[in-house]
């Protein structure tokens, strides 16, 4: 999967559901190169350059509120 995702960047592609739900798993992963060099800047193509199918983004927005991952570890963070 990390293969297929790094050369979607490079593409005008949408990502899959199966890509989001990666992604989506993968946000807190401790290796810094997936978390920050592949997840975050996949979510960014997806989302900036309107790349996932409106039923994705709304099964994402779902998700990210029902984990509460806006808030996540923020009492720890600051």
């Amino acid at each position: 999967m990390q293969t297929a995702l790094h050369k979607k960047l490079q593409t005008q592609e949408n990502y899959s559901s199966e890509e989001i739900r990666w992604l989506l798993n993968h946000i807190g992963d401790p290796d810094a190169t997936i978390r920050d060099e592949l997840v975050y800047q996949s979510f960014n193509h997806a989302l900036l350059e309107q790349r996932m199918a409106l039923g994705d983004f709304q099964w994402l927005v779902h998700e990210v509120l029902e984990r509460d991952l806006l808030f996540f570890r923020q009492e720890e963070q600051g």
